[in-house]
């Protein structure tokens, strides 16, 4: 995550297609998963720590967006506030003339921007940029080479630096929406499957020991199990319309997803869907041991 580009990291998230499968037949998706325990155990359907990591690095996330919104909210009211001549030049952004109080305005915006979207505290460990690159990232090269070698700081010029600062800020809105979606789709996610745990906690604790429950005990536990089974299986389906929904305004193919975004340095991009399909994956292979107990004892 810390070295996508600008673009990839506000702009164009892509949307995903996800297949999900529906009572015996298989669950696909780009990550491993676990098998079945060799014996029945509820140890194993609690959430994994995917959501817990996914939780951390997407508040994390959410703070520094956060901050570098503000920042550049704080970078537009000083460039804003600093005067220019309405006879100075409003042509083409220019290069030449303008006097020493037009390049101490240009050195002004320079400054203002180092003390506010340069002085954010991660801006080291994510981006680790010179002036000339930032302002080239977030703008464009040419305001940048306006910005910094240019004589005079014109009407134009500083209308588009304000136009620009306005858009880099309403960039990183529009990703703390999407950011404050993921937060909520990650806590109903870990609710339910907090719901799902108590429930066949309940249901099977008092009975651990399959090889010596008669079978329509072990049908009942392999209901129980085909239960939390259809449970998982609308989970996964309610997931995959939260990720289309969330990133279905950041269309363009090219860019990367939301949580393609958020979870590069994790270990699954899709930590909801791993988790829960781990925990489909498990219950399928407890109700294949149960049938083959039933099937020993007949």
């Amino acid at each position: 995550m810390r070295n996508q580009d600008r673009a990839s990291r506000l702009l164009g998230l892509s949307l995903l297609v996800f297949v999900v499968g529906i009572g015996d037949t298989s669950v696909w998706f780009p990550f491993s998963v676990t098998q079945g325990l060799p014996e029945l155990t509820t140890a194993t359907l609690t959430a994994s720590g995917y959501l817990t990591d996914a939780k951390s690095v997407t508040e994390t996330e959410r703070t520094r967006v956060a901050t570098e919104r503000d920042a550049f909210r704080r970078f537009a009211r000083l460039v804003e506030s600093i005067s220019v001549s309405e006879d100075t030049h409003t042509g083409p952004l220019v290069f030449a003339g303008g006097g020493d109080s037009g390049t101490e305005h240009l050195c002004t915006v320079r400054n203002a921007y180092r003390e506010t979207v340069m002085n954010v505290p991660h801006f080291e460990d994510e981006y680790d940029e010179n002036l000339r690159e930032s302002l080239t990232l977030e703008f464009d090269d040419h305001l940048a080479t306006a910005l910094l070698d240019g004589q005079q700081f014109s009407p134009l010029l500083k209308n588009t630096v304000l136009v620009q600062a306005t858009a880099a800020r309403e960039s990183r809105e529009k990703l703390l929406d999407g950011i404050d979606d993921e937060l909520t789709s990650l806590e109903n996610a870990r609710k339910r499957l907090r719901e799902h745990d108590r429930a066949v906690e309940r249901a099977m604790k008092p009975r651990r020991q399959l090889r010596t429950r008669s079978v329509p005990t072990l049908r009942e536990y392999d209901a129980i199990l085909r239960e939390d089974e259809d449970r998982c299986e609308q989970l996964l389906a309610d997931r995959q319309h939260e990720i289309h929904r969330e990133n279905r305004s950041y269309s363009r193919s090219s860019k990367p997803a939301l949580q393609q975004y958020l979870y590069d340095a994790l270990d699954v991009t899709y930590p909801v869907l791993a988790t829960v399909t781990e925990r489909i994956q498990d219950i399928r292979g407890q109700r294949r041991l149960i049938r083959e107990t039933m099937t020993n004892q007949r």
